[in-house]
């Protein structure tokens, strides 16, 4: 089977969508499939990674163009979730479309994402608020359009499905293909469970941004550091703010708890996490949650917002409501002072993480994409379209 990768980014493995695209390839490569990953530069040459209402019509129109030109090449296409809301009929009959959400748009609808404290923040919610919604009202529809017109529709997560059903779309060309860490990956952290180190740690890896749940994070680590004495919190992958800019939204009294890394490669990970003794993950909108894997591959029980995608990886033991911020540190608490209780969490994690393979992904995936070439081939054309 021959595959086209479509990327409305840069192929660059420092990016978590991108990363995801280029370990499935090669995952799927090792199992037999020919892919071919294309980058936003290749389908609109001259383009860049800008999120404007403009740029990403630009992006869209030229990316019809070229599914026009190349679909004939391949037995599937697979695609961003707003990428393609053309007709059906303007592309290759017996190549198999695939709209692909790593996070579902339909969620920014309803999710109610806190804002950062103090009047600069008020400021940029006020003057940019519209612009905001705006675009995400134009990326809501672009989704609605693309689904309906895709003969495949591929989610990251059980509850992505039943908000598409909600929607109108047709349960049957839904499908639930969970991500996973390479076996390389989980090779970097140690086989079995660890125990806990002595000096209780937190780890939280994210981009230091409300929709990871930056704004909770100073309720959350007074209320354990004042339940734990000597608890630290080591905040992973801030990325595009240094250790100065991240420290400087906690109180003073709270730093001195604080250990920021902002960025680090791939294989210094397991080492960033090897000391620490419990996760947190307080973001209110994911379609997976790679550092939730991440965190458990290091035997770091993780404590998470109840949201699609981390919900499906941890189970309702380990959720908390969204926004329950103080419940989430409690909980924290409960398990950092239960030394047996963190030891059967630490061995749970371990194990729980060797269920999330890329390699079991790119297996799920050529399994369904396969089924569906055939039956695609097999009665002709039928559209199933939704309701938006």
């Amino acid at each position: 089977m021959k595959l086209l990768l479509c990327s409305q980014n840069p192929l660059d493995v420092r990016l978590g969508a991108a990363k995801a695209l280029i370990e499935l390839a090669a995952s799927l490569e090792a199992i037999g499939w020919q892919c071919r990953l294309a980058a936003n530069t290749e389908i609109l040459p001259g383009s860049r990674a800008e999120n404007t209402i403009v740029a990403t019509s630009r992006f869209v129109l030229a990316m019809g163009r070229f599914v026009e030109k190349h679909a004939r090449e391949f037995d599937v296409v697979d695609y961003d979730q707003i990428a393609l809301p053309f007709p059906r009929s303007r592309f290759e009959a017996s190549t198999l479309l695939v709209a692909r959400s790593g996070l579902l748009n339909y969620h920014l609808q309803k999710a109610r994402i806190p804002r950062f404290p103090g009047a600069r923040a008020l400021a940029g919610s006020v003057i940019k608020g519209p612009l905001r919604n705006a675009r995400r009202d134009f990326h809501v529809w672009l989704s609605g359009h693309t689904f309906a017109s895709a003969d495949l529709i591929n989610v990251n997560n059980d509850q992505d499905r039943p908000t598409l059903i909600a929607k109108g779309f047709d349960e049957r060309k839904i499908a639930v293909l969970p991500l996973g860490l390479t076996t390389a990956q989980l090779a970097t952290f140690p086989a079995s469970a660890t125990p806990a180190p002595t000096v209780p740690r937190v780890a939280f890896i994210g981009t230091f941004d409300a929709r990871k749940g930056a704004s909770d994070l100073p309720r959350i680590v007074r209320a354990v550091t004042q339940a734990v004495p000597g608890c630290k919190f080591r905040l992973l992958g801030s990325r595009y703010m240094g250790e100065a800019e991240v420290l400087a939204f906690f109180p003073k009294a709270l730093r001195g708890s604080l250990e920021v890394t902002p960025s680090y490669t791939p294989d210094q990970l397991s080492v960033l996490l090897r000391d620490c003794s419990v996760g947190i993950f307080p973001s209110y909108m994911e379609g997976f949650g790679f550092a939730v894997i991440e965190m458990m591959a290091a035997s770091l029980p993780v404590l998470a917002y109840d949201v699609p995608g981390p919900a499906m990886i941890l189970g309702s033991d380990w959720l908390v409501p969204a926004g329950a911020a103080g419940e989430l540190a409690r909980r924290t608490v409960e398990l950092l002072t239960d030394p047996g209780r963190l030891h059967a969490a630490r061995v749970w994690a371990r194990s729980r993480a060797n269920e999330f393979t890329c390699e079991r992904a790119a297996k799920s995936m050529s399994e369904v994409y396969s089924e569906h070439v055939r039956r695609l081939r097999g009665r002709g054309r039928k559209f199933v379209r939704g309701v938006n």
